[in-house]
């Protein structure tokens, strides 16, 4: 595939696999354990091409891409699919925030005073009733803002609480971390 070369994804992780495919797409190939995926349908070219990035995907992409000199970084990504005609219709970005004085609970009474406001992508202020709190002992560990139906879907959430579950996948670190949002 020309995306393949045009992301250096086989130069960077020395070729790929076929994959399963998923949301109606027929066939898939995927990079690095799959957390790397192209998939598309031969029967239905109007679907075009889905191009799917964990973020433990993408950050092997930009890392092992650097190291081998190339430029590669989320802000190119987004301007390579814009120029290649992208139609996005959803952007998921997961951002950690590990060890900080920042806590679920603190910026719901940030929200709660007006010391912090969200917009929507209009620049609008998101009024009350389109956030949802949610949590246990008084204490809140969730906030939700906007629908996931929407053009605009924001969630915050105490992820040490998640990860120290049973066979959470980072339990070692969610233990090791003193917070987690």
């Amino acid at each position: 595939l020309k995306i393949d070369k045009e992301l250096k994804l086989s130069e960077i992780f020395g070729g790929f696999d076929k994959a399963k495919a998923l949301n109606h797409y027929a066939e898939a190939i995927g990079y690095y354990d799959n957390k790397i995926k192209i998939m598309w349908n031969d029967n239905k070219k109007s679907q075009g091409l889905l191009l799917y990035f964990s973020a433990t995907g993408f950050k092997a992409w930009q890392t092992l891409g650097n190291l081998k000199g190339f430029d590669l970084n989320f802000i190119n990504l987004i301007k390579f699919m814009a120029n290649k005609g992208a139609r996005f219709t959803r952007l998921d970005v997961a951002i950690d925030v590990i060890d900080s004085n920042l806590t679920v609970d603190d910026l719901h009474q940030n929200l709660q005073n007006k010391q912090v406001l969200i917009l929507d992508s209009l620049q609008r202020i998101l009024s009350a009733k389109h956030q949802k709190f949610f949590g246990s002992n008084q204490t809140i560990t969730g906030i939700t803002c906007g629908a996931r139906s929407s053009d605009n879907f924001l969630r915050i959430y105490d992820k040490k609480i998640e990860q120290t579950k049973t066979n959470a996948p980072y339990l070692d670190l969610a233990q090791q971390s003193d917070s987690w949002i």
